[in-house]
C-alpha cells in the first residue's frame, strides 16, 4: 500500500514539471561562432546576439560559464549589454535596473542591498534575476548574502508573511547545476526543513566553489557553506564525505588568509580530521599530496594525536616536543600554533605553545604586543583550568589581570552567551581566579585559605555555574544550607530558562552537570544526562556528565565504565583522566 501511494505521487510530481522546450538552434549557434578563430566571425556573432536582446539572455548565462574562455568572456561582455529590466516589472525596479549596467562593482552592491530591502518583496523577482544571470561572482555572493541574513534572525512580526515568502521561493531554486551561489542559497532555505536536501545541495555547492583568497569576494558565504556542510554531515558520521571538503578547500585556497603557522587551514582541519575520527581512507594519498607541510607544526600535533590514540604513547610524546621545537623562535608562529591547538581541546600542548610565545616575547611598549600577552595568559588560565591544574590557571588568570591593568582598554569577555565589559568583565575574572584558588585549596585541604577564597567570592558574587557548585558544597558541608540554598537557586534558575529556550543535549548537559556537582535533585539530573548522551552517544562531555551523576548517585562501577569509554574515545584529555582516578578513589 506504501508503494503504491509512493509511485502515484511520484506520477503526479512529473506530470507537474514543465515540459522541456527545445533550445534556440539560432541562438546556439551564434554562441558557438564567439569561440571561432576568425575574429571577423566573433564580431557578427556578438552584433547579432546584441540585437537579440533579453531572449538570448538564457543561453548567454549559461554560455558565459563555458570552459571555453573566450565563449564565456565574449557571452559575459554580451550580458552587460543587455537590459536587466522586464516591461512586468514595477517602475520603481525598472529604474533602478535600467542604471544597473553603468554602476560600479560597489554601487552594484547598494542596488542589490536596495532590492533586497523594498517591502513587501517588491524587489524579489529582479533580485532572483540577478542572482541567476549576474555574470560576476562577488555581485551574486553578495546577493545571496542578503537574502540569506534576512532570514537568519527571527523576523518582525510584520515580516514573518514576507521572509516565509522568500524562503519558499528559493526552495524552488532549480538546483540541477552546479551553481555554488544559487545551490547555497537552496539549501540555506531547506535547512530547517529537510535537512538531507540541505546536506546534499551544501555539499555540492562547496564542490563547485573556489575558496577565495580576498574575504570581501564572498562575504564569507562560501565559508558559511563550507561549516554548515561540515556540521550536518558530522551529525550524520560521514567523515569521508567531511575529508573531500576539507581537500578541495585545501587544493583550491594553497595561501588562503586563514594559514596557520605557515600552513593553509584546510590541511589543518583535514590532518585533524584524519586524528580525531581516523586515519580515514585517502590518508596515505594525503601525507604524498600535502607532504610539504607534514614537518610543520600544526600538523605534526594532529600525527603526534593520532598516534595517542593508537595507544603509542611514548612516541606520541616525542613527536610533540619536536613539534614544539619546530617552531623555532617565532613568539608568532607559536601563538598562532597554539590557538590552533585550543581551539582543537588539546590542552598540554597548547599551554606548552603558550608559554613558549610567553618566553619568547620581548618586552615593549607595543600596545598590540602587551594585550597579545594578556590575551594568552587569560588563555593559559582557561586550559590549566581544562588540565584541573587549579593552582597555575589561577596564577595565569592573576597574571593576565596585572597585564591589562595599567593598559588604556576596556575588558571584553564572552561566556555562557553572555557578553562582559568593563568592571563586570574584571569581576567575573577575579572571581574565576578566586574559584581556581578556592579548589586548589579544597584538594590541598588547606582550611585557612578555604575560608579566605569563599568570602572574597562571596563578596564578588560570581555568575559562573563552575564556581556556585563549590561554594554550594562548601557551605552544604559546614551546615550553612540557607546560604548554600541561596548559592545554588541562581544559577539552576538561569540554567534552566536557557533549557526552556534550547532543549538540546548541550543544554540538558549543563543543567545535569551542575545538579550532580551541588548534589541536589539527582534522579532529575540523571534523566537529562541519560537523554542527552542517547542524543548524542560519541560527545565525551555528555558521557562524563553521566558518569558525574552516576558516581554522585554511589554507583561508582557504572561511573568508571562510562569514563573509561570516554578516555578511550578521547585519549590524553587530562580533565577525563582527573575524573577517572577521582572515581577509582571514591572521592566525591
Amino acid at each position: 500500500m506504501r508503494r503504491a501511494v509512493f509511485s502515484l505521487l511520484l506520477m503526479s510530481l512529473v506530470a507537474a514539471s514543465p515540459a522541456t522546450q527545445p533550445a534556440d538552434t539560432q541562438i546556439q549557434a551564434l554562441i558557438n561562432q564567439l569561440g571561432d578563430l576568425r575574429s571577423s566571425v566573433r564580431e557578427k556573432a556578438t552584433s547579432e546576439l546584441i540585437a537579440k536582446g533579453v531572449s538570448a539572455r538564457a543561453a548567454l548565462v549559461e554560455a558565459s560559464r563555458s570552459d571555453d574562455p573566450e565563449i564565456a568572456s565574449r557571452a559575459s561582455m554580451i550580458l552587460r549589454n543587455l537590459p536587466w529590466d522586464l516591461p512586468t516589472d514595477p517602475p520603481a525596479i525598472r529604474d533602478l535596473l535600467r542604471k544597473y549596467n553603468g554602476l560600479s562593482p560597489e554601487q552594484r552592491t547598494n542596488a542589490v542591498r536596495d532590492l533586497s530591502n523594498m517591502p513587501n518583496n517588491l524587489g524579489w523577482q529582479a533580485l532572483m534575476r540577478l542572482l541567476r544571470e549576474e555574470t560576476d561572482q562577488s555581485t551574486r555572493w553578495q546577493i545571496v548574502w542578503h537574502i540569506r541574513t534576512s532570514w537568519s534572525q527571527p523576523p518582525e512580526p510584520e515580516k514573518v508573511d514576507m521572509v516565509a515568502a522568500r524562503r519558499k521561493s528559493a526552495q524552488a531554486i532549480d538546483t540541477t547545476a552546479d551553481d555554488a551561489p544559487l545551490l547555497t542559497l537552496a539549501a540555506a532555505a531547506w535547512v530547517e526543513e529537510k535537512k538531507d536536501l540541505a546536506t546534499q545541495l551544501y555539499y555540492r555547492a562547496v564542490l563547485a566553489a573556489e575558496f577565495p583568497t580576498n574575504a570581501a569576494f564572498d562575504v564569507g558565504e562560501i565559508d558559511t557553506a563550507y561549516r554548515a556542510a561540515i556540521g550536518l554531515l558530522d551529525q550524520q558520521q560521514m567523515y569521508d564525505d567531511i575529508a573531500r571538503l576539507m581537500r578541495h578547500k585545501a587544493q583550491s585556497a594553497p595561501g588562503d588568509l586563514n594559514s596557520i603557522a605557515g600552513v593553509p587551514e584546510g590541511v589543518c582541519e583535514l590532518f585533524t580530521l584524519h586524528a580525531k575520527v581516523g586515519p580515514l581512507s585517502g590518508f596515505g594519498d594525503d601525507c604524498l599530496r600535502f607532504g610539504r607541510f607534514l614537518l610543520r607544526p600544526p600538523v605534526l600535533y594532529t600525527l603526534s594525536y593520532q598516534l595517542l590514540r593508537k595507544q603509542h604513547t611514548l612516541l606520541s610524546q616525542s613527536i610533540d616536543r619536536v613539534a614544539c621545537v619546530s617552531g623555532g623562535t617565532d613568539p608568532a608562529l607559536h601563538l598562532q600554533v597554539g590557538q590552533f591547538l585550543q581551539r582543537n581541546g588539546w590542552p598540554r600542548p597548547a599551554i606548552r605553545e603558550y608559554r613558549t610565545f610567553l618566553a619568547l616575547q620581548k618586552e615593549n611598549e607595543s600596545l598590540e604586543d602587551k594585550l597579545k600577552i594578556a590575551n594568552t595568559q587569560l588563555a593559559l588560565g582557561i586550559l590549566y583550568g581544562q588540565a584541573s591544574d587549579r593552582l597555575n590557571a589561577a596564577k595565569a588568570i592573576e597574571a593576565g589581570l596585572a597585564t591589562l591593568e595599567p593598559l588604556p582598554v576596556a575588558i571584553m569577555r564572552t561566556r555562557d552567551g553572555r557578553s562582559f565589559s568593563g568592571e563586570d568583565a574584571k569581576r567575573d575574572l577575579k572571581a574565576e581566579m578566586n574559584g581556581h584558588y578556592l579548589q586548589d585549596a579544597l584538594a590541598r585541604e588547606d582550611q585557612a585559605e578555604v575560608a579566605k577564597r569563599i568570602k572574597l567570592l562571596v563578596d564578588l558574587n560570581p555568575e559562573d555555574s563552575e564556581i556556585v557548585q563549590e561554594m554550594v558544597a562548601y557551605f552544604t558541608k559546614t551546615g550553612d544550607l540557607a546560604t548554600a540554598d541561596k548559592l545554588f537557586a541562581g544559577p539552576e534558575q538561569k540554567l534552566r530558562e536557557r533549557l526552556k529556550k534550547d532543549d538540546s543535549p548541550m543544554q540538558q548537559n549543563s543543567l545535569a552537570w551542575y545538579l550532580a556537582r551541588c548534589g541536589r535533585k539527582l534522579d532529575e539530573a540523571l534523566a537529562l544526562a541519560q537523554q542527552a548522551v542517547a542524543a548524542d552517544p560519541k560527545n565525551v562531555a555528555l558521557i562524563d556528565t553521566l558518569a558525574e551523576v552516576h558516581f554522585q548517585m554511589g554507583h561508582q562501577a557504572e561511573a568508571i565504565e562510562l569514563e573509561s569509554k570516554a578516555l578511550k574515545m578521547e585519549p590524553g584529555r587530562p580533565e577525563l583522566e582527573l575524573q577517572l582516578r577521582r572515581f577509582k578513589q571514591g572521592k566525591k
